[in-house]
């Protein structure tokens, strides 16, 4: 189960086969007025996989009852849907385990998630907000559980993502190094020289030449 916050835009992959999907939103002054809260934070990020039992639960209800209306149905899903509202919103207070866990991994999901988005995104800016938010975790959380997963931090990787994606591009013979450089995220053709000087100890035409003609 997720919560997306208004304006969250999610996209899943999966295989092919037979989903079904229950969605419940929030829009009544009731809700809104719940979610104004001061001891919430001022903006909520998308949350992947909540598995609060008490929230599942209610879901569950909320589904049955949608699917085989029994007494007042429509007073019984408005209860069940604020009720949810209230989990939610103690749910989202609560410190989780996780969140302190210094030994913690990223889930195989999240690694995969956040890997596509690196690789679809390397020639942007790449912000690590945008990064924490698609995975549905804080700044510092992602920093952390990336680290404890992968054996470096997230700036390292996306450099060295630049850098190899950079050595692919110079294998074509024909391919601009300003363009290879925009391609790849550097600001300029000088930033990827010195980077892939700094990776390889040679210039991108040193590099390019060493690569198709030895």
């Amino acid at each position: 189960m997720s919560y997306l916050p208004k304006g969250s835009q999610f996209a899943a992959r999966c295989e092919p086969s037979e989903y079904r999907i229950f969605c419940l939103t929030f829009e009544s002054h009731a809700a809104d007025q719940l979610f104004e809260n001061d001891t919430l934070p001022s903006s909520l990020p998308p949350c992947f996989d909540v598995k609060a039992p008490w929230i599942l639960n209610g879901m569950s209800r909320l589904a049955h009852e949608v699917r085989h209306p029994g007494f007042a149905p429509a007073i019984m899903v408005e209860t069940i849907a604020l009720s949810l509202v209230i989990d939610l919103c103690q749910h989202l207070q609560i410190p989780h385990k996780s969140d302190v866990e210094t030994d913690q991994r990223m889930a195989d999901w999240r690694l995969r998630r956040l890997q596509e988005r690196i690789e679809a995104e390397l020639a942007g800016p790449l912000s690590v907000v945008d990064l924490a938010i698609e995975c549905g975790v804080s700044s510092r959380h992602l920093a952390r559980i990336f680290k404890n997963t992968v054996g470096k931090t997230l700036g390292s990787y996306i450099a060295d993502a630049r850098i190899a994606r950079a050595k692919r591009e110079l294998m074509q013979d024909g391919a601009l190094i300003k363009v290879i450089a925009g391609n790849c995220g550097f600001q300029s053709a000088a930033a990827f020289s010195a980077a892939l000087r700094k990776a390889t100890g040679l210039s991108p035409g040193a590099f390019r030449k060493d690569i198709l003609y030895s």
